[in-house]
């Protein structure tokens, strides 16, 4: 349907015909009569001017164009869904400061949106909102980014809610956050992925691996050369590696229980290349370990290729805490003389020295990290690949003309 809408103030405030319900006339100056309507729309009375149709004529024409009128509105009130909403939410911040507007869109983006996408927002209530916080929290994200999420989702109510084009608003109930509502998830794959961290220089990587702990320097290597995550590599186990293939199957994660478990996504499990180096020193390390085995009688055999050993262990050969790793990197740094390290930097370094040095394109890399599409590697990684749109153009040339 299409009318015409008016604020004018001149219009009479007086039904025009006794016992016409919003409805008035007023005289133009060409000595024609405009009809209009007056009711209330998203919480507010609205002037639409009734359009100049037979089939809008006399009192069967105007209770016509009124129940259309109020039928389009109560069409669009129940099919207003959450991802609609959310858009024109955020838009109010587009013109305000850019790091709360990327803030915000990051949210909704990676969280809000993918959770509740396209419910209309009559369908979504406080349960929703419930579960919605639970997964969050149990996927190990902290109370505060969570606690800003359910603000941002009661926010996107808000007008909706005080317009009446709702009929309750789900934000409004006590929220407790638990951190142990869930066990085992982690970071979605993007956020654990754009978390602040930093990559490492070659040089860095050199004084990195010179100044760490020796029972931390092969696994530090291995982390850095082929981007595993700290709870991957933890979790490596003998059965899965091939050295004379040059392959290890990521099967296994340590969680921050110390548990083992699955990878936390289908991605994950797959197949890691290892370079020459690095099986050697895997090879030199399983008959290290070895030897001490079998000198150690209350080994706990988990088939782990890096657990807990050495003579200040009190559990030899279960799980390796990942918080011991994150210390050892931590004082190495210090004593290299480079800025803090964390476990999470070396899997960043990975791929920027691929990108960087090695110019693999992105196919390549989301590979190598074994992420769930390439996508995510473009999100987190694109901006480090060169914009050299002349020098391509250039490329064509020598491609096309100098080979003829």
């Amino acid at each position: 349907m299409v009318y015409q809408q008016t604020d004018n103030d001149d219009l009479p405030t007086e039904p025009k015909r006794k016992g016409w319900r919003n409805y008035q006339e007023r005289v133009r100056a060409d000595g024609g009569v405009s009809r209009f309507i007056n009711p209330t729309i998203d919480g507010k009375q609205r002037w639409i001017q009734i359009p100049d149709q037979p089939k809008y004529k006399g009192k069967k024409g105007y209770e016509r164009f009124l129940a259309e009128t109020l039928a389009e509105a109560v069409e669009k009130t129940t099919n207003i869904r959450f991802n609609e909403a959310a858009d024109e939410w955020l838009a109010g911040y587009a013109k305000g400061k850019p790091g709360t507007f990327d803030c915000f869109n990051r949210i909704l983006r990676l969280h809000l949106a993918p959770y509740f996408g396209k419910t209309p927002l009559n369908n979504i209530n406080s349960k929703d909102l419930l579960e919605f916080v639970r997964v969050k929290m149990g996927a190990g994200l902290s109370k505060k980014y969570v606690t800003t999420m359910s603000w941002i989702f009661s926010a996107i109510y808000e007008p909706y809610v005080n317009a009446g084009l709702v009929k309750r608003h789900p934000g409004k109930i006590k929220i407790r956050y638990r951190e142990n509502e869930v066990a085992d998830n982690e970071l979605d794959e993007l956020e654990e992925d754009r978390r602040e961290s930093r990559a490492l220089t070659v040089s860095e990587v050199h004084l990195l691996l010179d100044h760490i702990n020796p029972v931390y320097r092969l696994l530090t290597e291995l982390m850095i050369w082929t981007g595993l995550r700290v709870g991957e590599a933890l979790a490596m186990q003998w059965r899965y590696l091939d050295t004379p293939k040059k392959i290890y199957n990521v099967e296994r994660n340590l969680n921050r229980h110390r548990q083992l478990g699955t990878p936390k996504t289908a991605s994950s499990r797959a197949q890691v290349t290892l370079s020459d180096h690095i099986c050697s020193g895997l090879e030199q390390h399983r008959a290290e370990q070895s030897a001490e085995r079998l000198r150690t009688p209350t080994w706990i055999n988990q088939d782990l290729i890096f657990p807990s050993s050495g003579p200040s262990s009190r559990h030899p050969g279960s799980p390796r805490a990942a918080k011991a790793l994150a210390e050892a990197l931590k004082k190495a740094a210090t004593r290299a003389g480079i800025p803090h390290v964390t476990p999470h930097d070396l899997r960043h370094t990975c791929a920027t020295l691929l990108i960087q040095k090695h110019r693999a394109n992105i196919k390549e890399v989301s590979i190598h990290l074994r992420h769930a599409n390439p996508a995510i590697t473009q999100e987190t990684y694109g901006h480090l690949y060169p914009d050299d749109l002349p020098a391509l153009g250039q490329a064509m040339d020598r491609l096309l003309l100098e080979a003829k």
